[in-house]
């Protein structure tokens, strides 16, 4: 696969991509389960690859008219994007809560800011208007690089993971991620509005809270998920709605946080963002 190189490129253009795709399968990957598109809205996860074994995922996969699906490893250059990783836990919540969302997920090294280049160039290519961020998001450089792709595709509503560790993303990477109409930067919280410990937070750096079960180390991850299956459900009802719009009513979701308690988002938090009104 031929890619340009956007690190060069942030805060300028976006390059083309990719003039063909070369499906060749890494030696160890399983191969795809067979299948056809089922006509839902894609969403394109940039993460670590999944598990597409699984029956959740697999029928819910977005393909083109031969049945190869579209999404890519990125690492590997091929049509396999398999791992076991917590993204198939990030896959399944969004299938399972936004209805008729199907996944493009690219395998990408996530510390590696060229290989989150070229899946976000892969990504603007399909016919996806969600992509969902995974990792940390907080170095600098890959947040400019979020930036800078988010301004040059402002059809493209892009929802971001918060990430772990625990930071104040206010004092600890303070920037214009958060101001960006069609961004969407999301954290997790318990079901009593708690911090969940290693989560990210930030009263201005972070947009909005939802509710993840258990503890997890990935929970930010699931939380953008969420969040995604309802931008998904979101366009169902609304299909020429821009991102800026759709941000903005799922922000109007979000209840204020409780008097006592740490503000750990700036418009609040989403307890149950599978039951909306749009869902009626």
């Amino acid at each position: 696969m031929t890619v340009s190189p956007l690190t060069g490129a942030i805060g300028a253009t976006l390059i083309a991509m990719c003039s063909s795709l070369v499906a060749h399968a890494a030696g160890d990957d399983p191969p795809v389960p067979a299948g056809r598109d089922n006509g839902g809205r894609p969403v394109v996860i940039v993460g670590r690859g999944l598990d597409y074994r699984s029956d959740a995922i697999a029928s819910r996969m977005a393909r083109d008219g031969e049945g190869e699906i579209i999404g890519y490893d990125i690492v590997d250059d091929d049509r396999r994007p398999f791992a076991v990783s917590i993204d198939t836990k990030v896959a399944e919540t969004l299938v399972s809560e936004g209805q008729t969302a199907t996944l493009i997920p690219i395998r990408v090294d996530l510390a590696n800011l060229q290989s989150v280049a070229n899946a976000l160039e892969f990504g603007v290519k399909t016919p996806a208007r969600v992509t969902l961020m995974l990792g940390q998001n907080t170095a600098r450089d890959m947040r400019s690089l979020l930036i800078a792709a988010s301004k040059l595709f402002p059809e493209r509503l892009f929802i971001v993971a918060a990430g772990e560790g625990g930071f104040n993303l206010d004092t600890a990477t303070a920037d214009a991620m958060a101001q960006m109409p069609n961004v969407l930067i999301v954290t997790a919280v318990d079901a009593a509005a708690a911090t969940i410990p290693n989560s990210n937070f930030g009263p201005q750096s972070v947009d909005l809270a939802t509710v993840v079960d258990g503890p997890s180390q990935d929970a930010t991850e699931i939380a953008a998920a969420r969040i995604a299956a309802l931008a998904v459900r979101l366009l169902a009802v609304t299909p020429d709605i821009d991102p800026a719009e759709a941000k903005g009513l799922i922000l109007a979701l979000a209840v204020p946080w409780p008097p006592v308690g740490v503000t750990v988002s700036r418009a609040g938090w989403i307890a149950q963002p599978q039951k909306p009104w749009f869902l009626e």
